[in-house]
């Protein structure tokens, strides 16, 4: 005869987390766990763009992730495409950039 629980993180829904951890007293573990639910309130709604408006964000959050992922990146060349679809608009952009993608650490030796 056992008892199982499940520990660790869990998602319920997308804003829902619900977390379980064992319950100590002392760092004596007892056989009870603690349940904790986070819920976010949100409130849904739709934002609706102009073509241009939504190839200017696109654009936007793709060097904004550029520069995220390397902050001293230095562009060499960019070719950027918009194609616009139904109900959508697609930005590609193909970028060639130098950045130093090496941390340097102080090296001690043997």
């Amino acid at each position: 005869m056992g008892l199982s629980f499940k520990l660790g993180k869990e998602v319920e829904a997308e804003h829902q987390t619900i977390t379980r951890y064992p319950l100590s007293v002392f760092d004596f573990v007892l056989p009870f766990t603690v349940t904790e639910t986070q819920t976010r309130e949100y409130t849904p709604f739709t934002v609706t763009y102009t073509p241009t408006q939504a190839a200017d964000t696109a654009r936007a959050r793709i060097y904004s992730e550029l520069y995220t992922n390397f902050p001293d990146a230095e562009i060499i060349t960019k070719s950027e495409t918009i194609e616009n679809e139904e109900n959508a608009v697609k930005v590609s952009v193909k970028f060639t950039f130098t950045a130093d993608i090496a941390k340097t650490v102080p090296f001690g030796g043997v």
